[in-house]
């Protein structure tokens, strides 16, 4: 800390010039070995500080840097053992044959799209109902190859059911919605040697269409398609009568005794009449 001894003033004096105050200042002894002292203190607190965080920090990183490599390397084993089951080729003898009854609101679900998943990353299956609600599913070995039946293993399942698209717009999905992920479907089934034939059940829940919903969709959707069958009707049979007729009624009306013939032109064969005759 310095401190600023002011010292009296002197004025100087200029012939045709204002009076310019200068004013002298001295650092005192007593003040100056105290800012020595202040400015010592505080490079040797940064000093030992500095220190201190060093040290700390290198046990930080010792104890951490085990850590991170271990986890890391059991991430990256995880990782590369799911990409390898996902891309393997399996055998088509593996799969084993599973059908399914899929019910919503105690009738067959017809037109849902059904999938599984394995928690050790191999493929699952894939199918959709028919009208009856029964399904077939199949899985994708690799290699080209698509069978009937699912690997051994414990599946996953997801369910959704949609209503018919407006269009080329899709239709909304009515069916619950925690069927419709993986890790909120509450759907299982353990696939075993020999055929099997499950039944599966989708709750109803307030996520899901309503009945009135539905059927108030299914309406506007008739409607739509109705509409869209006229317009295609009315385009065809315009299309039909060919262009627009030329002469009759549509024209413009001309004046009584106007000729269709350019103006200053005769018509061909009609010359007027006189002259040489």
């Amino acid at each position: 800390m310095f401190v600023v001894m002011p010292m009296a003033d002197s004025f100087v004096w200029a012939k045709g010039a204002s009076r310019v105050a200068r004013r002298s200042v001295v650092l005192s002894p007593r003040s100056s070995s105290y800012a020595s002292a202040i400015i010592r203190s505080r490079v040797s607190m940064a000093s030992t500080s500095s220190e201190s965080s060093g040290f700390s920090l290198g046990r930080v990183l010792v104890i951490i840097l085990p850590v991170l490599l271990i986890a890391g390397g059991v991430v990256g084993f995880v990782y590369m053992n799911n990409s390898s089951a996902a891309n393997a080729v399996y055998d088509l003898s593996e799969l084993v044959p599973v059908k399914a009854k899929v019910t919503f609101r105690g009738e067959p679900l017809p037109n849902a799209t059904v999938l599984t998943y394995l928690e050790d990353g191999r493929p699952g299956g894939i199918g959709a109902t028919d009208a009856e609600g029964m399904i077939q599913l199949m899985t994708d070995v690799g290699g080209g190859k698509i069978g009937d039946g699912v690997l051994p293993g414990k599946h996953k399942l997801t369910v959704v059911a949609s209503l018919p698209g407006m269009g080329a717009m899709p239709g909304p999905a009515f069916t619950p919605t925690k069927y419709r992920t993986r890790g909120d479907s509450p759907l299982e089934i353990e696939a075993k040697a020999g055929a099997a034939e499950v039944e599966l059940v989708v709750e109803d829940d307030d996520t899901a269409m309503t009945a009135e919903a539905i059927a108030e969709y299914l309406s506007r959707a008739s409607g739509a398609g109705d509409n869209m069958k006229k317009m295609a009707e009315q385009m065809e049979a315009g299309r039909g009568s060919g262009g627009p007729r030329s002469g009759g009624g549509g024209g413009r009306q001309r004046p009584e005794g106007e000729s269709d013939a350019p103006s200053g032109d005769a018509p061909s064969g009609d010359a007027p009449s006189g002259g040489n005759g």
